[in-house]
């Protein structure tokens, strides 16, 4: 008999539209979030504080704003990664697949290859905090209780109830509720 918890498919449907969902609403955000600083800083609304890479800079204002812009945006891409991937395992992935499809987009845009070395620092600083902030989001969506949904006869009814697996557990260690049933987990129910 073989064990048949979290028996994963290889689905490339889903995985794909995983992909295209994550690269769209990153964009939609860092999109947002730069026009937001053109608004703050008074420049002119442009595609190029996106994808030219020669705009990450530090010795103007527009170009701190933009590299802000970015690092804000891979925190928002870390409630993405938890929205949309779900997985704590899956988020380097994405994140680094979102990273990569903008060198290459950066790339063709300009017409060449990013060299400046803040924008480096940027982009792998970028991928590094939404990696890790929706492996912890995700982490955390995991470690959360699983409600349990059992149907529970009460005077004779039968009544269904969603119960937390602690509260299983906890009257199987302690015996509550069952008399010593054998370890049967029996639970009482208050109206």
């Amino acid at each position: 008999m073989s064990n048949s918890f979290r028996i994963h498919h290889f689905d490339p449907t889903l995985t794909l539209l995983q992909i295209t969902c994550y690269q769209s609403s990153a964009y939609l955000t860092l999109s947002i979030v730069v026009l937001l600083v053109e608004m703050l800083s008074g420049s002119d609304i442009t595609l190029d504080h996106i994808l030219n890479w020669t705009n990450i800079r530090l010795d103007t204002v527009l170009g701190w704003f933009i590299l802000f812009a970015f690092l804000l945006n891979a925190g928002l891409c870390s409630a993405h990664l938890l929205l949309i991937v779900q997985r704590t395992r899956q988020c380097l992935d994405f994140a680094a697949t979102f990273y990569l499809f903008h060198l290459f987009l950066c790339w063709t845009y300009t017409g060449a290859f990013p060299t400046s070395p803040v924008w480096w620092v940027t982009i792998v600083s970028c991928a590094a905090a939404s990696t890790i902030g929706g492996e912890y989001l995700c982490y955390q969506k995991e470690l959360e209780p699983i409600l349990v949904n059992s149907a529970i006869t009460v005077a004779g009814m039968r009544r269904k109830t969603s119960v937390r697996s602690e509260d299983v557990e906890l009257q199987r260690l302690t015996g509550g509720g069952s008399g010593g049933s054998g370890g049967a987990a029996v639970l009482d129910v208050d109206d």
